[in-house]
């Protein structure tokens, strides 16, 4: 139940929870640049031809795999589509061998940078030579920032030095601070803060981005809103901390506070009817209003990005009766929270105390186990 997290597109992309396979339909957008016009013998243009082969190869099949895939009804059918999907070692593999044939131009960098994106949580074997020639010869590319955050929250401990080195090194101001805001990302990704160890490095970071780089723009926010929001996430939305105070209008005009809620075991969401996860797992909220009902228990929603109307309606088509916070578009209560990816799903205990955070194995157990731990003490 509710097991995810979904990445949100109109902030920070969840490139820590994982480097997602769509990266490569858009990977134009990071090393589209063609190379200016050459002198006479430059055999660039014949280099550049062969990368976009590649590339045009790989998004080819991987079109006919998606298609596949979504047009699978058996088991047979979705083994047939999975032999389909495009290897990203192959690939690698002839991005790298097209990338050592002359590692400084233009064309090196986009190939090495396509490995990066692409490849940073799977194929370490490419991934470590490309990276090698990424630090020797690429570091002033302004490029980088469109592969930071996929170094930064990798599992790959080199691709991870990469991200510190270009934070430190990249001749880029504004590469830097993507760097240095995502590196403390992957931190808190891979460690959740959970010692004071990891806690001080993300905060470290974290501070260096506001000292630094807090006037550049990630999207509709600067980087600086971005870290002190993950600052204050750190420090008051983690498991074991007491619930922030929220508070707003619901849906229907009337004013609620989270603290309204103290003596239930509280499950409380931020949603979206635009967010397809989201509303996948309205019936699992509904499911358990309706199995707890009687007893300390409620779901709270947070909605952000509707218009008013577009909330009521969702809310009579899927049968919302909970309190439902209306937060509007980027709305106050999401910032606070620092909420980049929807479902956001915390569960609160009958004293206020976070317990869990986007998500546990069991939710039926854990939320079980605390409403008898709240009727026992009663």
């Amino acid at each position: 139940m509710m097991d995810r997290c979904k990445p949100r597109y109109k902030e920070v992309v969840m490139a820590c929870q994982s480097v997602r396979w769509f990266v490569a339909t858009v990977v134009g957008l990071v090393i589209g640049a063609v190379d200016p016009v050459t002198q006479a013998g430059d055999d660039k243009p014949a280099r550049r031809d062969r990368l976009e082969a590649i590339k045009a190869e790989f998004d080819k099949q991987l079109t006919a795999y998606r298609k596949a895939e979504s047009e699978a009804k058996t088991d047979d059918d979705r083994q047939a589509a999975a032999k389909r999907r495009p290897s990203l070692q192959e690939f690698g593999k002839r991005f790298l061998t097209l990338a050592e044939e002359q590692p400084t131009d233009e064309v090196a960098c986009d190939a090495l940078l396509w490995i990066a994106s692409n490849s940073a949580r799977r194929e370490k074997l490419e991934l470590d030579g490309a990276l090698d020639l990424v630090e020797k010869h690429h570091l002033k590319s302004p490029k980088l920032k469109g592969v930071v955050d996929a170094l930064a929250c990798s599992v790959n401990r080199r691709a991870n030095a990469l991200a510190e080195t270009i934070a430190n090194k990249a001749g880029d101001r504004e590469v830097r601070g993507r760097a240095c805001f995502f590196v403390g990302l992957g931190i808190y990704g891979r460690t959740g803060a959970r010692d004071a160890k990891s806690l001080a490095e993300v905060e470290i970071w974290m501070n260096r981005v506001q000292k630094d780089y807090a006037d550049l723009r990630f999207e509709k926010r600067t980087l600086g809103d971005l870290a002190e929001a993950q600052v204050f996430e750190l420090r008051n939305l983690i498991p074991g901390k007491v619930a922030p105070e929220l508070e707003g209008v619901s849906v229907t005009g009337q004013k609620l506070k989270l603290s309204d809620y103290r003596g239930k075991v509280v499950v409380l969401v931020f949603w979206g009817s635009w967010c397809g996860p989201c509303m996948a797992d309205v019936p699992d909220w509904r499911e358990l209003t309706t199995k707890y009902a009687g007893r300390p228990f409620t779901v709270v929603g947070v909605n952000s990005g509707d218009t008013k109307d577009g909330v009521k309606t969702a809310m009579k088509e899927q049968k919302m009766t909970w309190p439902i916070l209306f937060d509007g578009e980027d709305g106050p209560i999401m910032r606070k929270w620092n909420v980049l990816s929807f479902p956001m799903v915390y569960v609160i205990d009958t004293a206020g105390v976070i317990r869990y955070k986007h998500g546990v194995e069991d939710y039926d157990k854990a939320i079980a186990d605390l409403i008898w731990e709240a009727e026992r003490k009663r």
